[in-house]
């Protein structure tokens, strides 16, 4: 609109182009004080909100590593925790194997009945294996069976000892009791070995006649051959161990986070969803490697390794995997897991106290610009 506006000169009248008041921005239409506070409060805001996050990414950088490498080594000292749960196992079978009372059945089975050697029946010499394996497995806990099974009569066992008893005590498992268990992997794969080679199953869960035992006992086979005089086979010698202790000590272990033992063929050993643990055999596959395809690389492997990675739920986490190599044979991982959340809760708490005072910084801004902005008009 046109204005009327004084000119030097009294004789003249001068128009000018003033924009109406509610057709300016809304900037412009803002008065002296508003301006000054809110620029102060940007100010402010802008400087507090990029100190706390420079502090917590900064933390994060710090941080970070350090969560990778402790759990990296919680998964190393787990590994080596197993690896020392069974070590012994071999020596043990090899003792059995080497027993004279071993040798002594063998000969008095090959000659009717009598050890032309010592003239013991081959019942003499089971009862004296049996007293000495009782002793035996009564000092050896960890122990669950103790199988001695020859080649006759479709494989059928010659002598078992479990913990079957009352309390889980020591039984001698009766003759009507002894089963033909030729079809068992851990005696195929056994009677296929020459020499002083020894056979170490995978963890499984412990079965009876080809059902699963229950309470479940997840169980690891140590088998040795045992020879005839010529060198052929004659049977099988066997320790079961009761891998629950382990698994269990495993399992405790976690403080934040969570921990899992898997296998090289997929399965879950430890799983906090117990559910997920022996799945392939219990008819409920759960394989590790679609949740955790990043540690895939490292399956067979001796070496360990820690990274940034998502957990099984699609969570950021710090992941790690640690080899065990059971007895030279069976491949054991360790994995760990911590959520972010837990180990930057830490960075997250200083950047939300640096936040809370901004916040407060950005009112005393407030009020300090409308003082001075009122002080200034």
């Amino acid at each position: 609109m046109l204005v009327p506006t004084a000119d030097p000169k009294p004789d003249r009248l001068v128009l000018t182009h003033e924009a109406p008041l509610r057709e300016r921005g809304f900037f412009a239409r803002l008065t002296l004080a508003s301006r000054l506070a809110i620029a102060m409060i940007l100010l402010v805001a802008v400087t507090v909100t990029a100190t706390g996050w420079l502090y917590y990414l900064n933390l994060e950088r710090e941080l970070l590593p350090r969560v990778l490498d402790r759990i990296e080594t919680h998964s190393k000292l787990l590994a080596a925790d197993l690896q020392s749960y069974i070590r012994g196992s071999r020596a043990d079978v090899v003792t059995f194997r080497a027993h004279a009372a071993v040798h002594g059945i063998v000969l008095a089975h090959l000659n009717g009945g009598t050890d032309p050697v010592d003239g013991l029946t081959e019942e003499a010499w089971r009862q004296r294996l049996l007293t000495r394996l009782v002793a035996y497995l009564r000092a050896k806990p960890t122990y669950w069976q103790f199988r001695f099974i020859g080649l006759d009569d479709g494989h059928k066992e010659i002598l078992r000892l479990d913990r079957s008893g009352p309390n889980g005590a020591v039984r001698v498992v009766p003759d009507s009791e002894l089963q033909r268990i030729g079809d068992e992997p851990y005696v195929t794969e056994t009677l296929k070995l020459a020499g002083d080679a020894m056979y170490v199953s995978p963890i499984d869960l412990n079965e009876d006649n080809g059902v699963i035992e229950e309470p479940q006992v997840p169980t690891l086979r140590v088998a040795a051959p045992v020879f005839k005089p010529d060198g052929t086979p004659f049977g099988v010698v066997a320790v079961s161990i009761d891998m629950r202790p382990a698994l269990d000590r495993i399992r405790s272990s976690v403080q934040r986070g969570s921990i899992f033992a898997v296998d090289a063929r997929g399965n879950y050993l430890v799983n906090p969803d117990r559910s997920l643990e022996f799945g392939a055999q219990l008819g409920r596959p759960a394989d590790w490697r679609t949740h955790f395809p990043y540690f895939v690389p490292l399956l067979g492997s001796l070496q360990s390794a820690a990274q940034s990675a998502q957990d099984p739920t699609g969570g950021l986490c710090g992941a790690a995997m640690a080899p065990a190599m059971i007895e030279g044979q069976q491949w054991v991982g360790i994995i760990a897991t911590i959520p972010n959340s837990v180990y930057m809760a830490p960075a997250v708490a200083i950047r939300n106290s640096a936040l809370l005072v901004g916040s407060i910084a950005m009112l005393g801004a407030a009020a300090l610009a409308v003082i001075l902005a009122r002080s200034l008009t």
